[in-house]
C-alpha cells in the first residue's frame, strides 16, 4: 500500500484504493491519515469513509472482517483519522445509491 491514494469518483460503488495509518514509532504521526475530499462544481452525493478491521482481530468474534461506514458528508472537507489499530485499513468512496450527480475528488494521505 502506498503513501497516499486518490480517486475522482463520478458514480456509485467507486472507491480510493484501501490505505493504512501509518504505525511507525513517530509521534507526531502515528497512526494518523489525512482526508481530503473535494465537491467539483455542484456534485450531488454522500461520500463515505470506510474501515476495513484487521482479520485476525475479528475473525473469531464477527468472521471475517468487512468495510463499514464510519462517517459521510455532503460537502467538501479536510480533517485527519487517528487509528492505533495496527493493519486497519480505511478507503474513500460513495455507497449504492448515494450518487446523484457531478464528480468528487478523494485523497487519503499518511
Amino acid at each position: 500500500m502506498g503513501a497516499i491514494v486518490s480517486k475522482t469518483i463520478t458514480g456509485a460503488n467507486q472507491w480510493t484504493e484501501a490505505i493504512q495509518p501509518d504505525w511507525r514509532n513517530n509521534l507526531e504521526t502515528y497512526g494518523k491519515l489525512n482526508v481530503s475530499i473535494a465537491f467539483v462544481g455542484t456534485a450531488v452525493a454522500t461520500v463515505s469513509i470506510q474501515r476495513k478491521l484487521p482479520d485476525a482481530e475479528v475473525k473469531n468474534d464477527w468472521g471475517p472482517s468487512e468495510w463499514n461506514t464510519i462517517q459521510t458528508y455532503n460537502a467538501s472537507e479536510e480533517t485527519t483519522i487517528t487509528d492505533v489499530e495496527v493493519g486497519t485499513q480505511y478507503r474513500i468512496g460513495v455507497v449504492t445509491g448515494d450518487y446523484t450527480s457531478g464528480s468528487v475528488k478523494a485523497r487519503l494521505s499518511r
